[in-house]
């Protein structure tokens, strides 16, 4: 429904505007209009992802709060809500040139691929170098073992292979 104008007429008293009657019912009638497009407000999610309205009970919609954690951050303007975490690469592994763990790993049950070189020592012995002693045990039973220093003294755990 369009807003009814009161005619005010060119001067006070002039004759020429609405009656006090005529002028009420137009306000009347807009008042109507206007409870009448707010009650029957509402709102919907559109798109994909989580919806942030939760309802409308009596024309008071209420919406879901945004919050961040685990360091995702969350901002707003006027017109925006921005989620960002810390770092961008942290979710993509093979994107960052140095990457380091800041706990244990735990493969859960999986295996680790590929065609790279673990580098690593144990007890100051290159594990690359241990793995062909041990080979050449494991396939001939002789030869030169090299030396093995342990700085527990004579207890060597080698772990299961």
């Amino acid at each position: 429904m369009t807003i009814q104008s009161i005619n005010l007429g060119l001067y006070p008293n002039d004759g020429t505007g609405d009656d006090l009657r005529t002028a009420f019912v137009k306000v009347n009638s807009n008042f109507t209009s206007i409870y009448t497009q707010l009650t029957n407000l509402n709102g919907q999610n559109l798109g994909l992802g989580a919806g942030i309205f939760l309802n409308d009970v009596a024309g008071v919609m209420s919406f879901k709060s945004i919050t961040g954690s685990n360091g995702i951050t969350v901002t707003s303007t006027g017109t925006t809500v921005n989620v960002a975490a810390p770092n961008p690469q942290l979710s993509v592994v093979s994107q960052d040139v140095n990457p380091s763990l800041g706990g244990n790993l735990n493969l859960n049950g999986y295996n680790i691929y590929g065609s790279g070189d673990v580098r690593t020592t144990v007890w100051g012995l290159d594990i690359r170098v241990l793995s062909n002693q041990l080979q050449t045990i494991l396939t001939t039973g002789f030869g030169d073992q090299g030396t093995f220093t342990n700085p527990l003294g004579n207890v060597y755990d080698l772990g299961s292979f």
